[in-house]
């Protein structure tokens, strides 16, 4: 679990993206040819506002992304969904593993929340207008 908390911590810190989107996410709202996510709702779940919204992969969450998906078929995963623990689509919380690999990296008190604000403060540093980081 902590290798998969690690790379739900990359999507986090690398899109901002929302934990239920992240839990959310499948396979196919990824284009890995244009380098995008596309946080969309489903059958079961809805968006924050109900809108999807498409957002471009860093090259670090790009190479995160496909080398977890080339683990999918090794561990027998039979759905869609990017996040899942012992082949189901992860819907709670993973603090304990989180906090583990972020201990492990030499940090303490970082939530998935806190990897979402990292990433809305890296945009603000860069001039990202706020009308296009909502």
């Amino acid at each position: 679990m902590t290798i998969l908390a690690s790379v739900i911590g990359n999507a986090t810190k690398h899109t901002g993206m929302r934990k239920s989107g992240l839990f959310n996410l499948a396979w196919s709202d990824i284009n890995f040819d244009q380098h995008t996510v596309t946080v969309q709702s489903k059958s079961d779940w809805h968006t924050k506002n109900y809108r999807s919204r498409t957002l471009q992969i860093t090259p670090v969450l790009y190479e995160v992304l496909k080398v977890h998906r080339q683990l999918h078929p090794e561990l027998r995963i039979q759905n869609d969904y990017v996040f899942t623990y012992q082949g189901n689509r992860i819907k709670t919380d993973i603090c304990v593993s989180l906090g583990t690999v972020m201990k492990k990296a030499g940090l303490t008190d970082v939530t998935l929340h806190t990897l979402r604000h990292t990433f809305a403060s890296q945009l603000v540093m860069a001039g990202v207008a706020r009308k296009s980081r909502s």
